[in-house]
């Protein structure tokens, strides 16, 4: 038989430890242990601050929680249409 049970409101980006023990009377189990993290919040208000040739200029507002580090991607919409 499964049982389940859900922590909500976490903080985005934070590590957590879980530990869960089965009691009986005043018997304790030894632990179980998992270390789990909520996904960090996305970056918001993604700006263009200039362009020139071959140069596009970004700026964007750093997202609530932690975070070790942004992906900036570039891809290419040259879509042929007929």
């Amino acid at each position: 038989m499964c049982r389940t049970f859900s922590f909500n409101s976490l903080s985005p980006g934070t590590d957590f430890l879980i530990s869960i023990i089965a009691t009986k009377g005043l018997k304790r189990s030894h632990p179980t242990v998992l270390m789990v993290s909520t996904y960090p919040d996305p970056p918001s208000d993604l700006l263009i601050l200039g362009q020139e040739e071959h140069t596009i200029y970004l700026s964007w507002k750093l997202p609530q929680g932690g975070f070790e580090r942004f992906q900036v991607k570039l891809l290419s919409c040259n879509l042929d249409v007929y």
